[in-house]
């Protein structure tokens, strides 16, 4: 099941965001990230959370349209968006991509990031997609592969402590069965040659990001008309 999630981050890239729920099975706003999908004209089918942040007007929309509503209380020992991805795990979802789920507060946008190295959601391939920027891990044990145009930068952070046992083919700079320290910034802007690049972990969590250069025309979110 292919999962895309609305979170209440900054304003994502609109157009991208709109193809993916188009060929979504299931559409899930994280309680601000209902605005998010009102301006774009898209339906969840889910919205949940403590909804402290969505619009009591967009609320109403939703109430009357019979968009099924989890709300969870306020004083809760998940995050809104963790409740969403739990949903996933239990539709079976895999994979999952996250929209407008970083910017604002740093502490939100770091947990959002944090929550790709948790085991529960090991088995989810979760994207966060946030305007120019893709982010995914690769876990240990796997071997991912990364189409993105020539000459696109393409970053890797050990998240859960060392990643060991690394190798990157199809990069600038590339690495063989090495480890990269938590904390170091040895991986950060590699640049991918080619197009395709094969990234394995042999233990370990590490993060991608991949900066992609958005289309002309391509708006955020937040330009799209009420």
């Amino acid at each position: 099941m292919n999962v895309v999630i609305f979170a209440n981050g900054e304003p994502t890239a609109a157009v991208e965001a709109i193809t993916y729920a188009q060929r979504a099975d299931l559409i899930i706003a994280v309680d601000g990230g209902g605005n998010h999908c009102h301006r774009l004209g898209i339906e969840p089918d889910i919205l949940l959370g403590d909804l402290d942040s969505i619009n009591s007007e967009v609320l109403k929309y939703y109430r009357k349209n019979s968009v099924l509503i989890q709300q969870y209380p306020t004083e809760k020992d998940k995050t809104d968006l963790e409740l969403a991805l739990d949903l996933a795990v239990i539709k079976q979802a895999t994979q999952v991509t996250v929209f407008a789920a970083l910017g604002g507060r740093w502490d939100m946008s770091l947990a959002n990031l944090l929550i790709l190295a948790v085991d529960d959601y090991a088995g989810l391939d979760i994207t966060i997609i946030e305007q120019r920027t893709k982010i995914g891990v690769c876990r240990g044990g796997e071997t991912k592969l990364l189409e993105f145009p020539h000459g696109t930068t393409v970053s890797f952070i050990p998240l859960a402590g060392d990643a060991a046992g690394v190798t990157f083919t199809g990069f600038k700079y590339p690495l063989t069965n090495q480890t990269l320290g938590f904390g170091s910034g040895c991986g950060v802007s590699n640049v991918l040659i080619g197009g395709k690049g094969m990234v394995t972990v042999g233990s370990g969590v590490l993060l991608w990001t991949a900066i992609v250069e958005l289309p002309p025309g391509v708006n955020i979110i937040g330009s799209v008309p009420e």
